[in-house]
Formats: C-alpha cells, structure tokens, sequence
C-alpha cells in the first residue's frame, strides 16, 4: 500500500489576519460569524512518499512550504447557554472556495515552477 510518512512540521510564527467580520443571529440560541481571512504563512512540512509498502520501496522525499490561503471562514455557535462554557457546539466551515496555494518540491525540484503542476496543484 502507499502511504505518506510526516517527518518534521512547523505551522511558523505568522498568524492569520483577519481581514473583516460580519455577526448576525440564526435562531434564538444560535450565532454565526463570517470572517474574511488571509493567511500568508511559514508553513513547512517534509514528508516522505512511499509508494509501495513491501520493504522495496524507495522513500521520496516531498517538501511542502509557504501555505497561502486567502477566503472567507464560517463559524457557528449553537445551544448558547449561560452554563460554562456557555455553548453546546462550535461549527467552523468555508462557505465558499478560498484561494489556496502553497510551493511544493519532490527530490529538491519545485514542482509548483512548472506550469502544469502549479495549475493542478
């Protein structure tokens, strides 16, 4: 079987900003929060891809860097109590396809310069 093998991660020091906000109320116990966000980070993930699991195999060695996400994030607050914590459950979504990119190379080559990969990617 394939698999993918997580060796090191770092999410970086950059935070996401938070662009704008819009609050309003879907019922007497229950708020939403739209939230427009961008998120320019310092991503960087190595992995290895092993594509067959039979001792064979050779390791690839896949680094992935410099997450970009750009779009608006939903979150929804239902059954507000005035008991701790003072909600039943916290819904986060997208409501519609953010922009996401992010650079990724296989064996040291960066595959997102090539312009077909950076199209499927």
């Amino acid at each position: 079987s394939r698999k993918m093998v997580l060796r090191r991660f770092s999410a970086g020091q950059v935070t996401p900003q938070l662009l704008a906000a819009c609050a309003y109320e879907l019922g007497p116990d229950t708020l939403a929060f739209d939230i427009d966000t961008q998120w320019d980070s310092q991503m960087v993930a190595h992995l290895d891809a092993v594509p067959a699991d039979d001792g064979r195999g050779a390791r690839v060695p896949v680094s992935m860097r410099n997450l970009r996400f750009s779009g608006p994030v939903r979150v929804i607050i239902t059954h507000l109590t005035s008991d701790a914590p003072g909600w039943g459950s916290v819904l986060v979504s997208l409501p519609s396809p953010p922009q996401i990119s992010l650079d990724v190379s296989v064996l040291g080559g960066e595959v997102t310069r090539v312009p077909f990969f950076r199209g499927e990617l």
